[in-house]
């Protein structure tokens, strides 16, 4: 997805700084008198954030003395990063989305994390569910720092409206795709409002048509054992994931008449009433900007296809280059329980989460998910997260329940994204949406063997 996504806590707020790691610069040495030597990138110039950094990096160096914290003020993005990774000048640790994690391990780009995650105590505390998603060969290559999970957000009054609603506050859940189609229609029929918003543009659209294919069957692309990728959805499974889109619009008359919505656009019609329901994660932060009434603010699972039921999880991975020692690693997750970013919670960290809550309750964000956490419910940071959630709610606990109850689901897979090319092809299947949206006479066998011959052909066959 397009990384204006979902996630916003504590730790994503510290991230402006953080974001895209720390970074030895050249020439740099991993020991100077005897400490450990971190370059820390994208440090701030100037004003309260450079003030604030530099406190901080002064209270870890009296807690840790055996590191030494180098500020830099250098940036880099992800299309200078394989570059770097080339000349042997990436960062000691960076971050990237879940997208990269195949490309980064298949170059031998980034270490080895196992032994000095376990010896941290990092391995046993993240997420088992999404530690899967980052490990390779048996071996640990990464940690998430930030996750989500896609769910379905539903207008609370929209749903109730059209008899969708339960006693108890929580919604009729849709079991599959094509039920959600049908409610989509009748609330439609009752409210005049879209039943169902999916995004077409912007890679947006494509971005969830994988995870309704995955559901329908589709294997988008596979890797051959010469290490060749290859497109492989001109099947029935494709067709019928892209039949099935084209119904919404000409068969349940279910979805808005623009035929370019990207994912801001959807949020701000669900938050403003024009939309009963959306696929995304948790948007707590997004409805704030349109001033949503928190009390029709609802998510529920995502529903299941004809041959699984599964929902997209994303977010931030954490590495660290293939040239780090083990002392550097060390020291960078001693940084990221420093930073709050980790397991452990102290009581600076804990202030500054709660201060943060407060804040965000106060400004109108929705607090009451209990989302997808990189880390383990036993983890001190969920549970101590847990408690400012249930501190500051301001959003029904039933109108989320079933969504938090389908990321602990054994029956639901957690699913990351497509490996290799993963724009290229959402912007493809963006295309495809549009064409079906746009024409009733629509194709979709043609437009699928099409789009997989045009991936193959500009994309997957010219990677390294």
């Amino acid at each position: 997805m397009k990384r204006t996504t979902i996630k916003k806590t504590v730790a994503v707020l510290l991230a402006a700084v953080m974001t895209t790691g720390m970074l030895t610069s050249c020439g740099e040495k991993a020991v100077t008198d005897g400490k450990t030597t971190l370059t820390i990138g994208f440090w701030p110039t100037k004003g309260e954030d450079l003030e604030r950094m530099n406190k901080i990096k002064d209270d870890f160096e009296a807690k840790y003395p055996d590191i030494k914290i180098n500020p830099d003020s250098s940036t880099w993005t992800l299309d200078t990063m394989y570059p770097k990774a080339e000349a042997g000048t990436l960062p000691d640790t960076f971050s990237t989305a879940f997208t990269e994690f195949q490309k980064l391990t298949d170059a031998g780009y980034v270490a080895d994390l196992t032994d000095v995650a376990k010896s941290t105590g990092f391995y046993d505390n993240i997420n088992p569910r999404l530690r899967e998603m980052c490990t390779k060969d048996g071996k640990l290559y990464a940690f998430p720092s930030q996750a989500y999970a896609v769910g379905l957000l539903y207008n609370v009054s929209l749903l109730e409206e059209a008899g969708y609603m339960n006693p108890d506050g929580t919604p009729k859940q849709p079991k599959d795709w094509y039920e959600l189609a049908e409610m989509a229609k009748h609330i439609k029929e009752v409210t005049g409002v879209p039943g169902f918003a999916l995004e077409t543009s912007n890679n947006c659209g494509g971005w969830f048509m994988t995870n309704i294919g995955w559901s329908f069957g589709v294997d988008w692309m596979e890797q051959d054992a010469d290490g060749k990728w290859k497109a492989t959805f001109d099947t029935q499974e494709a067709v019928d994931t892209l039949q099935f889109i084209k119904d919404l619009k000409w068969k349940y008359d279910c979805v808005p008449a623009s035929n370019m919505i990207d994912q801001e656009e959807a949020i701000k019609l669900y938050a403003t009433g024009k939309a009963a329901m959306i696929l995304d994660g948790p948007v707590e932060y997004r409805v704030a900007k349109y001033e949503m009434n928190l009390d029709d603010f609802g998510m529920m699972a995502i529903p299941a296809g004809p041959k699984a039921h599964v929902s997209l999880a994303g977010g931030a991975y954490e590495y660290a280059y293939k040239n780090t020692t083990p002392e550097q690693i060390d020291a960078i997750f001693k940084w990221f329980n420093f930073m709050g970013w980790g397991y452990e919670m102290d009581d600076d960290s804990k202030e500054i989460m709660e201060n943060e809550y407060k804040t965000n309750a106060e400004a109108g964000v929705a607090i009451g998910v209990h989302a997808l956490s990189p880390w383990s419910d036993d983890s001190e940071q969920v549970k101590f997260k847990n408690e400012m959630i249930e501190k500051y709610r301001n959003v029904d606990a039933n109108h989320v329940k079933l969504y938090e109850e389908s990321l602990r689901s054994e029956e639901i897979e957690l699913k990351s994204e497509e490996p290799v090319c993963t724009q290229d092809l959402y912007g493809l299947l963006d295309n495809l949406i549009q064409e079906v949206y746009s024409n009733e006479n629509a194709d979709c066998a043609a437009l699928i063997k099409q789009a997989n011959a045009d991936f193959q052909k500009n994309f997957l066959d010219k990677l390294d």
